[in-house]
């Protein structure tokens, strides 16, 4: 029970595939911000394990250090927090089997009649855990959502601490792309 948190993100970061979204308080000039500070409360709330919790605080370091932005602890500008959701996706397919060529044309290969529109039908019905990593930019006097950026992905599977690292530092990456609003990619 104690590696399910780092098992749930392993898993998630995993993915083959992520997708990015973010949103913003246009009111907001992000380009008077240059200091930060992580919001303590909110990232000692997260479900993650403390090694994969660091890679991605460590992601998000490195990622808003290129982009001239400086950590601190005295009156940060902003405060950077993070989590993570997952949730089953339930996928059900429908296939239609037409074993032969001529089959879709109501021929059975020359021994009878088939009709087209009652081919052999199979289901397949799958789940896959997808899971989102929220990094979210927030005013450090009234800890309101200025920032939001969202990456989603289904669950796979990384069997070593590298392999995660090495996703986490990808999720945060691209996540980051979109920050702050108006920027080059």
């Amino acid at each position: 029970m104690k590696f399910l948190p780092f098992v749930a993100l392993v898993l998630f970061m995993s993915s083959c595939g992520i997708q990015v979204s973010s949103n913003y308080n246009q009111s907001v000039n992000f380009n008077e911000f240059k200091t930060y500070n992580f919001l303590d409360e909110g990232i000692e709330k997260s479900s993650l394990d403390a090694i994969t919790k660091q890679a991605v605080l460590s992601a998000i370091e490195a990622d808003l250090a290129t982009k001239g932005y400086t950590k601190t602890t005295t009156n940060p500008q902003i405060l950077v927090n993070i989590f993570t959701k997952t949730q089953q996706e339930l996928d059900i397919q429908n296939n239609y089997n037409y074993p032969n060529f001529y089959e879709p044309y109501g021929f059975d290969s020359g021994w009878g009649y088939t009709p087209y529109w009652n081919p052999e039908e199979t289901t397949t019905v799958t789940t896959e855990l997808e899971g989102k990593l929220y990094i979210d930019i927030l005013n450090p006097s009234t800890k309101t959502l200025i920032w939001q950026g969202v990456g989603t992905g289904l669950v796979g599977g990384a069997n070593t601490q590298a392999k995660v690292e090495k996703l986490v530092q990808q999720y945060v990456t691209s996540i980051l792309a979109n920050y702050p609003p108006g920027s080059k990619k």
